[in-house]
């Protein structure tokens, strides 16, 4: 039975990928001036062991390489953070749940297809995560797209712009997830900063 994305097959998805590297590889097109730059928001933030949070996955996109699909890996350090779910900004995009590596982070497009996205701060997705274990150093949350098997990874220029896989650079976050008790210290370290503020 064939998946379907928006009207177009999953293996039509793969083909349009794959279509696109060979065509970036081949033809050797110039490269975009312009870099994509992928990231995490916040960059930087503090929870306590058993907390949820979110972590949302943001590309400034420039006009020059807009994009028709994209996929890549979030990447976290087990036992300290596990993974509750994700979700897709389905405002912009169709996601492709069957990635070869199962971790369903790509998408193209919505319908109609054709339409290239760019744009500052475009939402791709949002992680759900849980602090399970605190960790003495900054937990690293790691983006890339370095699977060489995997043609659902990339972000696949217009074909309008050239088409093929466009330059990105990736930026990771990190997680403080404290001690119980230095996590008491620093809400009560925060309270008497706040008193004599207001003193002052």
């Amino acid at each position: 039975m064939a998946h379907t994305l928006g009207g177009w097959s999953i293996t039509k998805l793969n083909v349009i990928l794959g279509t696109a590297a060979l065509t970036g590889l081949l033809v050797a097109l110039p490269a975009s001036a312009d870099t994509i730059v992928v990231s995490l928001s916040p960059v930087s933030q503090t929870v306590g062991v058993g907390e949820l949070f979110d972590v949302d996955i943001v590309a400034s996109i420039p006009a020059s390489d807009a994009v028709i699909g994209w996929g890549l890996d979030f990447i976290f350090p087990s036992p300290q953070i596990g993974q509750v779910g994700y979700s897709i900004n389905t405002m912009l995009w169709d996601a492709a749940p069957d990635t070869p590596d199962g971790d369903g982070l790509a998408a193209i497009v919505s319908a109609p297809p054709g339409i290239a996205i760019w744009g500052s701060e475009v939402l791709l997705a949002t992680i759900q995560l849980q602090a399970l274990q605190a960790w003495p150093t900054p937990v690293p949350l790691t983006l890339s797209d370095d699977s060489p098997d995997d043609l659902t990874e990339g972000f696949v220029r217009d074909p309008g712009e050239g088409g093929g896989f466009a330059t990105v650079d990736y930026v990771g976050g990190e997680v403080f997830i404290p001690e119980p008790v230095t996590s008491v210290l620093l809400i009560v370290g925060g309270v008497i900063a706040l008193a004599r503020r207001k003193r002052a």
